[in-house]
Parts: C-alpha cells; structure tokens; sequence
C-alpha cells in the first residue's frame, strides 16, 4: 500500500509499505505512517521516497530500501482512468445507503 500526505501548503513524497498481514495491521501501518509524515512535515522535512516494512509487534514502519524517483515504483497512471472528483453530497447519499456494519449490530444488542 502507499502513503502520502499533502495540504494546500506542502505535499510530501509517496511511501511504499511492505509486510503488511492482516487489515487490522493495515490500519495500524497506515496510522503509524499518516503521523511518522506528519511530524515530518511539521518539522519541515519531506518524507523521502522509499518502500518500509510494518513491524507489528513494535507497531513501526521501518526503511526497507530506499527510491531514487517516481518510475522506481513502477506507478503509471491508467490513460483509459479519467481523473474525477467526488461530492460530499455523493458521499452523504452514500452513506445513508450503507446497511448497518457488525460493529453496530454488536453494539445495539450488547447494550
């Protein structure tokens, strides 16, 4: 998966993360990596291009090797994939049409 981090001020460069089991640890190494680029960025330093590992039992992201510039990812953009933005209104409508997660279930006759 990759992570990056931008606002209307700085953009920072994309991170490849590897090793990554199970979607719980998805979201750990994402979190992890979304605060590691964020304190850079605070710092005014820009994340470098590089693939990491997940470390799950120290919940880190650690350099696994490190990238010269983009076509190192073998990134390319799909020509027949148009770029396109998404409302918030869709989004809304979206989200009202959503059925009701586990999560919820759970919770509604747990308590």
């Amino acid at each position: 998966m990759n992570v990056s981090v931008y606002s209307d001020k700085v953009s920072g460069n994309r991170v490849e993360i590897k090793n990554v089991a199970g979607a719980k640890n998805v979201e750990r190494a994402v979190e992890y990596e979304y605060r590691r680029h964020i304190s850079l960025l605070s710092e005014g330093k820009i994340p470098e291009f590089e693939t990491r590992r997940y470390d799950a039992e120290k919940d880190i992201t650690t350099t696994l090797r490190k990238k010269e510039d983009e076509p190192d990812y073998r990134f390319f953009q799909d020509p027949d994939l148009p770029a396109f933005q998404i409302s918030n209104a869709r989004i809304s409508k979206a989200h009202k049409e959503l059925k009701e997660v586990p999560y919820d279930v759970k919770k509604r006759f747990c308590n």
